[in-house]
């Protein structure tokens, strides 16, 4: 159940920071100017993230910082991605951006940062956004829960017996170690590109 994990409170101390939310569009009958590849613009005040999802659709990723975003309801966050954000996106995108936001298909969601602090269960254990999250920027989340899925296979492929609770508790504990440097690397970098792009403005 990824980041909105109802278990995570039985299985861990969650200790969630949301530094921003990401405001998502799909942008119709557009291409970007490098065709086959991500975009990173360094817009103000944060990054947005524009990849290509289909021959002629852009899912763009407009970082917003801070807990508050500008109402839907209202119109302030129609009016905010028009006159703020889309000046400083790519000419060849603008205008389908625009029409994406008057077609008001936004959907947003808070960016969940969240250290690994395991609290070792018997017959169960986190994996991915659920134990351990950060920025999206990097799109290191599938790189971590990818990787935490091979320790896991490596660590569990000797046991016979999977009854045996006390033996299983220490191959988990060992999980909890050995996934520790591919993390801990994708989050600090992640956590440090985000606050390099953040700081630019």
């Amino acid at each position: 159940d990824g980041c909105f994990s109802n278990l995570r409170r039985s299985l861990c101390n969650p200790k969630v920071d949301v530094p921003s939310n990401v405001v998502g569009l799909v942008l119709e009958n557009c291409e970007l100017p490098f065709a086959n590849h991500g975009h990173l613009v360094f817009s103000d005040p944060s990054p947005i993230i524009l990849y290509s999802i289909s021959s002629s659709q852009v899912h763009c990723l407009v970082d917003v910082p801070g807990q508050k975003l500008p109402p839907i309801a209202n119109g302030e966050m129609e009016k905010y991605l028009k006159t703020h954000i889309a000046p400083q996106l790519p000419v060849e995108i603008r205008e389908a951006f625009v029409a994406a936001v008057e077609k008001g298909n936004i959907r947003t969601i808070p960016v969940r940062c969240m250290p690994a602090d395991p609290v070792p269960t018997p017959g169960a254990l986190l994996l991915g956004d659920a134990f351990n999250s950060r920025h999206p920027l990097t799109g290191g989340g599938m790189t971590v829960a990818l990787s935490d899925i091979v320790v896991l296979r490596d660590l569990l492929r000797p046991i016979r017996n999977f009854n045996d609770k006390e033996a299983l508790s220490k191959y988990i504990e060992a999980f909890y170690t050995l996934r520790k440097p591919l993390a801990s690397t994708i989050n600090t970098f992640a956590s440090a590109m985000y606050k390099f792009f953040f700081s630019i403005f």
